[in-house]
């Protein structure tokens, strides 16, 4: 008995002394002991954060380095395989949480991932604009260790509010030259689709794109992260979030205002075509009275209704029921 507590004691007292070993019910590291070994990971340059954002800007953006959830290790940079990866984009968003490219992190909303986890503890939170948020180099190169390859990242679609770059992969040594991470959201497999075509500008173009270099946090900010990691016990996603709470609404808050627009929405949809018995006007406080301009002043009212019913049912047939009537000739066997 007395043994079984001791060594109980000895396991609590190692895994508060080395967050990196922290482990669930079924022996797992947990997600935040993975992002404490991430943090160590970047001091030794094994893993990397490099920074692609706007320059002094709040919005923040790095590209990671891939990392194995499954088997707690990461990823070296290379064109996509079982062993190799390219790199994951991660960011704080407009809502002051933060948003990750990769598997984990896509999992379901607000899913912890190791590149989460390991942006909370090196930064505070920070609510990014979403004007500044696209911004940055169009294109960047990271840095590879094998001198018959190059790594781009692109940012594509300036029209997007997502500051993502499309990883492009460039062997001289592979079957196909050239390999474009967006496959997988339907970019063409057998021709240079526009992530392919902007990297290929970009090198042809001088000052084209921007080289990367290096990891964006220091020593000491690392080391800070890494006593963040252990002390807070990362689940979910918690760490910094109350400087941002009461700037961002609440998930159940947003959900309310988002029923409320909805139901706002197809009443005004219902007030417009008048289809629906629902789609009567209220009277003087009604909505498409005080909004006479969107209406263009037509009157909503159950005459309006009834005399439209009337021009209906004096109309000569219409396309859709002669379709119809086709139809049920065809069923008798009769062809027209």
């Amino acid at each position: 008995m007395c043994g079984a507590a001791l060594r109980s004691g000895v396991r609590e007292e190692q895994s508060q002394a080395s967050p990196t070993d922290a482990r669930n019910a079924d022996g797992r590291l947990t997600i935040a002991a993975q992002a404490a070994r991430f943090i160590i990971a970047i001091r030794s340059g094994q893993c990397i954060l490099y920074s692609v954002g706007e320059e002094e800007s709040l919005s923040t953006v790095y590209l990671a380095t891939a990392w194995d959830h499954n088997n707690a290790r990461s990823k070296p940079l290379g064109r996509p395989s079982k062993v190799r990866a390219l790199l994951e984009t991660v960011y704080w968003d407009t809502m002051g949480r933060t948003s990750c490219t990769c598997d984990r992190g896509r999992l379901y909303f607000d899913a912890p991932c190791v590149h989460k986890l390991a942006l909370q503890a090196l930064e505070p939170s920070r609510l990014a604009s979403h004007v500044s948020l696209p911004r940055g180099a169009r294109v960047v190169e990271v840095p590879c260790e094998e001198a018959v390859e190059r790594v781009f990242g692109v940012y594509w679609n300036a029209g997007s509010p997502s500051p993502q770059r499309t990883m492009v992969h460039y062997s001289a040594t592979a079957d196909f030259f050239w390999y474009c991470e967006g496959r997988q959201d339907g970019c063409s497999r057998v021709a240079d689709c526009g992530h392919i075509q902007e990297a290929k500008r970009a090198l042809e173009r001088k000052g084209g794109m921007q080289r990367l270099a290096g990891s964006f946090f220091s020593n000491e900010q690392l080391k800070r992260g890494l006593g963040s990691v252990g002390q807070d016990g990362l689940s979910g996603g918690a760490l910094h979030q109350s400087n941002v709470d009461s700037e961002a609404p609440s998930c159940m808050q947003r959900n309310k205002e988002g029923a409320t627009d909805l139901g706002l929405e197809k009443y005004m949809a219902e007030l417009i075509v008048g289809g629906h018995h629902e789609a009567t006007c209220k009277g003087d406080s009604c909505f498409c009275k005080q909004h006479a301009r969107l209406f263009g002043g037509v009157k909503l009212d159950t005459g309006g209704q009834q005399n439209a019913r009337h021009a209906a049912a004096t109309l000569p047939l219409r396309v859709g029921n002669g379709l119809d009537r086709g139809k049920q000739r065809r069923e008798r066997g009769t062809f027209l």
